[in-house]
């Protein structure tokens, strides 16, 4: 009886441990959790007191532009118009309208040698427990 119960102790910790594994793997690998600049993008209705005029946009800017409101991951931020800071909010003029526009770096910590190991590790518990169930059957089922 004591036994039953800690195999289902241990089947209730791999599930959790499995659910905990896959959603980091699905995250880690998703395709909204990229380090980077972003750029989001308001449009104004009257001239900003201090504004820049930008004579040039890069594609994430007009991207940004283009759809108001919308974060906008900046692919290389070494062709970018803003290589400022890590997080700034400024106004701006180009072609003639003025927008706003909020910068940001965000730098997401995946770590894929962990989540290998991790989801090894799960596997290798799960083909543990599997073992430990059939050498146990009797003594545990009966």
């Amino acid at each position: 009886m004591k036994g039953r119960r800690i195999l289902v102790a241990v089947f209730i910790v791999l599930c959790v441990a499995t659910v905990l594994v896959v959603a980091y793997s699905v995250w880690a690998d998703s395709a909204k959790s990229k380090s980077g600049q972003y750029y989001r993008v308001e449009s104004l209705e009257e001239a900003p007191q201090d504004y820049s005029v930008l004579t040039y946009a890069d594609p994430w800017l007009l991207q940004a532009i283009d759809s108001p409101g919308t974060w906008v991951h900046v692919e290389n931020q070494y062709e970018s118009s803003f290589r400022l800071q890590p997080s700034l909010e400024s106004t701006f003029e180009y072609g003639g309208s003025f927008y706003s526009v909020e910068i940001i770096y965000v730098d997401i910590w995946r770590n894929e040698v962990l989540t290998k190991a991790a989801q090894i590790g799960v596997a290798g518990s799960w083909g543990a427990f599997g073992i430990i169930a059939l050498v146990n059957r009797k003594r545990l089922f009966s």
